[in-house]
């Protein structure tokens, strides 16, 4: 099982979410998210359930059985995707390269589950004419 902490603005949590999805990948194993920090953080909310992706909720229990992984640095390093199973990822990850080789997955998970409607389908048109 792979877990990755989510925090931050919703760039943030693509970028955790596809670093996450990449480990699975390579192991076949299972993928988790933990969104508990949003409780107590505030200034963004979790943001991913609007997406087509594998959302499945880590438990407590599940999250201390694994071996915990902090980010060092905010450049990319590739010892990262040689981690082993059973991983609880801590940090933001703001590479591309953590997720190059599935960006298709990535990309067709990262779709909008809902049709637009109003005024957000107002701005995504003009967005799309320029």
């Amino acid at each position: 099982m792979i877990i990755a902490r989510l925090i931050g603005g919703l760039g943030n949590q693509c970028c955790q979410y596809a670093l996450a999805r990449h480990l699975s990948e390579i192991h076949h194993t299972e993928l988790k998210i933990d969104i508990s920090e949003f409780e107590i953080y505030k200034l963004h909310a979790y943001s991913l359930n609007h997406f087509n992706i594998k959302e499945s909720f880590a438990s407590s229990k599940e999250e201390a059985a694994l071996k915990q992984v902090k980010e060092k640095h905010l450049h990319f390093d590739p010892e990262i995707l040689r981690l082993p199973d059973g991983i609880y990822l801590h940090g933001y990850w703001p590479s591309e390269k953590y997720f190059t080789s599935i960006a298709d997955i990535v990309r067709r998970e990262l779709t909008v589950k809902s049709q637009l409607s109003g005024r957000d389908k107002e701005i995504a048109e003009q967005i799309a004419s320029c």
